[in-house]
């Protein structure tokens, strides 16, 4: 059990045994600790654990400079394995009677080096079902793993709906249950349509979080998540629509970001937890900023090759 209202310690019940770990902070424990707190434990201890939040008065959080410190041990930010996952999902499906054609796991999980504390754990559900016939297994699935984040599509539209994902299912996608789905890979012109809308509207989103007051004091980790996942997507779309066949952050990133530190660099670094935040949370402005351009810039290069395409 772990306290959500006051700085507090984290005791843990396990059948015929009990653990006691400590959680201290200056500030409440907060929907979003809370549910890394649910999924860090789950990953230990197994997917089925239940896990609750009890309140309970302990020491103050040690501060540098006036701010928390944050945990050196990156321990922290490891999520289930496939194989968990795999057969967490095969006894819920098998339970409630629904089989997909599959599902496939993408993302962070499968790069621990780009994991931040605040990352999903994607799935895609490729079946011919109606979404609304998973909607209440996928509610409960949420229920017990809350940084799930499942996608659904047929085969048949897949590509078409969602084309970087598409890309991202065939190259980095690991089949946890079913067959793998015979994707096809988008079209370079499908991929840049996308890739411009997406940039745009991460670019004004970037643009009212930059502008907001309260930006500047905000949780300089959560600032630099945001931007590390325009960077990436961003970079993602560039590359693929320039003809290379890979999503996987290191390689895209290698490939598409100045290696030179830069505040983007220093974005990536600080949302993983490579590196300390600086002491200024108003700093992070410079990873919004960052971020920012890079989303303006890919959305531009990809509007001209668009209108090259069509001369």
């Amino acid at each position: 059990h772990t306290s959500n209202d006051q700085p507090s310690g984290m005791r843990v019940n396990i059948p015929l045994k009990i653990e006691e770990r400590d959680y201290q902070a200056q500030a409440q424990l907060i929907k979003s600790d809370r549910e890394q707190a649910e999924a860090s434990l789950r990953s230990v201890l197994g997917l089925q654990t239940h896990v609750s939040f009890h309140r309970h008065a302990a020491a103050a959080f040690p501060l540098v400079d006036g701010r928390p410190i944050y945990p050196a041990d990156t321990a922290v930010l490891l999520g289930p394995s496939a194989g968990d996952l795999s057969n967490w999902l095969q006894s819920w499906c098998a339970e409630h009677s629904l089989m997909p054609q599959a599902v496939l796991l993408t993302g962070s999980v499968l790069e621990p080096a780009f994991r931040t504390r605040f990352s999903d754990i994607d799935l895609t559900l490729v079946t011919d079902d109606p979404p609304e016939a998973w909607a209440g297994l996928i509610r409960l699935m949420r229920h017990r793993l809350p940084t799930l984040r499942l996608m659904i599509a047929s085969e048949r539209d897949f590509a078409a709906r969602s084309p970087l994902a598409t890309c991202r299912l065939i190259c980095e996608g690991t089949l946890l249950l079913g067959s793998l789905p015979a994707f096809v890979w988008p079209t370079s012109h499908a991929l840049a349509t996308e890739g411009v809308h997406w940039c745009q509207t991460a670019a004004d989103a970037l643009w009212h979080q930059l502008t907001d007051p309260g930006t500047a004091t905000a949780d300089i980790l959560a600032t630099a998540y945001l931007a590390h996942k325009v960077i990436v997507n961003a970079c993602r779309y560039r590359h693929v629509v320039f003809e290379a066949r890979q999503t996987r952050a290191a390689p895209v990133l290698a490939a598409e970001l100045d290696p030179v530190e830069s505040p983007a660099t220093e974005a990536i670094e600080v949302a993983c937890e490579h590196r300390p935040p600086p002491p200024n949370p108003a700093l992070s402005l410079h990873y919004l900023s960052a971020a920012r351009f890079i989303a303006l810039t890919v959305a531009a290069e990809l509007s001209d090759h668009l209108l090259e395409a069509d001369m």
